[in-house]
């Protein structure tokens, strides 16, 4: 079992300009919380991923101009965000409209130690690994890594390795070297374990794989969950807050459902549109087939692997890995069934792991 995670109390400073007054009451409407001080964390306040984007939302509103989604990721602290959110009221604000559906989303750039990239789930987008944030160091830049069925036209995937392919080209454009440091969640483990064997393939070293409550593979995952695919992706994106409806087959979903999400995710301020999001599941459909036929590579190197305690036998899953990892898999345990592990307050507990890791002080 890991320790609680310690979150400090800070003394409480009021909001007093403009800019202030503004994110303090955007993001105190939208969680919910009384009273937002200039050294509250965003995250530690409760916000995630859904959130982070209804405060967008709120205030493109207020300002009546688009406000990039990135700003509170990289300044979840309330006084930082504020002065963002200054700085562009004066000089405009560097908006990409796709920056929250790129194939690379830049969850934190400041800091001065090589990056972590998350690799996203069977849900395609890296928006749940905000949560881990708060956990690790602000000296560690923080990348998500999302399918690109949003973005890209061009992207016609064959097989699971074409993912995997992509991936590593994308994180090598930000990270020209190594030494790399990758983790993903379910199926992004899945998918982190295979661009760290491709990494290895073109030389490179990865010095840290983290893998978290993940099997290797397809036949291994139905031996341990019967349900059908179309329930684990209901779950995953129910814990997202965004619900698809039974009875309705997730490559084929009525205009009705897809507005539905659309609105739930606020996605016309983040670059969705319902054909982008009947894209979306239209991939994520196909992927059932591919994970089937996948077979994974042995990765050189350890891994440190996180699991649920809810699952039958909770050490089953880093066994299974065994026979891909050529090193040791160090376990650890969150006592949350899987499909809230990137949520608080499992996320804080895994980010700790992580953090310790990529200060090799775990």
């Amino acid at each position: 079992m890991l320790p609680e995670p310690v979150v400090e109390r800070r003394s409480f400073r009021a909001p007093t300009t403009e800019a202030e007054i503004l994110v303090a009451s955007v993001v105190s409407g939208i969680l919910g919380v009384d009273a937002v001080g200039l050294d509250d964390d965003f995250f530690e306040l409760g916000g995630n991923s859904l959130n982070a984007m209804r405060v967008i939302a709120g205030l493109t509103e207020a300002l009546g101009v688009n406000v990039p989604v990135r700003i509170v990721f990289d300044a979840p602290i309330m006084t930082d965000l504020a002065s963002r959110i200054a700085i562009g009221i004066r000089a405009g604000f560097d908006v990409a409209s796709d920056d929250a559906i790129s194939v690379v989303l830049p969850l934190r750039t400041g800091g001065s130690e090589r990056p972590l990239f998350c690799i996203h789930p069977m849900v395609g987008l890296a928006w749940p690994y905000m949560n881990l944030l708060p956990a690790v160091d602000r000296s560690i830049p923080v990348y998500g890594i999302q399918t690109p069925a949003l973005t890209d036209e061009k992207f016609a995937p064959a097989e699971l390795g074409d993912y995997m392919d992509r991936y590593v080209d994308e994180i090598i454009r930000v990270q020209a070297e190594g030494p790399y440091r990758l983790m993903g969640w379910s199926l992004g483990g899945v998918l982190a374990h295979g661009v760290a064997t491709r990494l290895q393939n073109r030389g490179s070293e990865v010095e840290t794989l983290v893998v978290v409550d993940s099997l290797p593979i397809a036949e291994l995952t139905e031996a341990a969950d019967s349900r059908p695919f179309v329930d684990h992706l209901r779950e995953d994106f129910s814990a997202m807050g965004i619900a698809i409806p039974a009875g309705e087959e997730i490559g084929n979903l009525s205009r009705e459902s897809l507005t539905s999400i659309l609105k739930a995710v606020e996605g016309d301020r983040v670059g969705l549109s319902i054909d982008r999001i009947r894209q979306l599941f239209t991939s994520i459909e196909a992927l059932e087939a591919m994970i089937d036929r996948y077979g994974p590579k042995v990765f050189d190197g350890d891994v440190i692997f996180v699991s649920s305690e809810q699952h039958p036998e909770p050490a089953d899953a880093a066994l299974l890995w065994q026979p891909y990892v050529h090193g040791v898999i160090d376990n650890f345990y969150v006592q949350c069934p899987h499909v809230a592990m990137m949520t608080p307050p499992a996320s804080a507990e895994i980010g700790q792991v992580i953090d310790r890791a990529l200060r090799t002080q775990y």
